[in-house]
């Protein structure tokens, strides 16, 4: 949406325009040498403003942020965002259970992505 903030004639009119970027939501696992647990990362990229929220769940109930990594929102360079969480995959999990939950100002709908092995 565009404000006009003011018109006089024979002047160069001046405006400012909301900008809303919506996120592009991908996620990945890597597998690690034997002994250790593969990771399931979330990443939503390219998003603004700076506001979004990610939720990564199991059978669709939240997993606890003290079981994720997360980088944080960051800034990508080109004006607008990201942000990465990674979880563990414990033994005898399998990645079916698990997605990424995102909301941003810019969604009508949430967008939910499914972790595949």
């Amino acid at each position: 949406s565009g404000l006009l903030l003011g018109v006089i004639p024979g002047a160069i009119l001046i405006t400012t325009f909301t900008i809303s970027e919506p996120p592009k939501v991908y996620m990945f696992t890597h597998y690690p040498p034997p002994g250790r647990l593969p990771e399931s990362a979330c990443v939503a990229t390219g998003f603004y403003p700076k506001y979004l929220k990610m939720s990564l769940r199991k059978s669709g109930a939240p997993i606890s942020e003290h079981q994720i990594k997360s980088t944080g929102v960051r800034p990508s360079g080109d004006g607008t965002y990201n942000l990465s969480k990674t979880v563990l995959i414990l033994k005898n999990e399998t990645l079916k259970e698990y997605d990424c939950y995102v909301t941003h100002s810019s969604l009508k709908e949430p967008i939910i992505v499914h972790f595949l092995k």
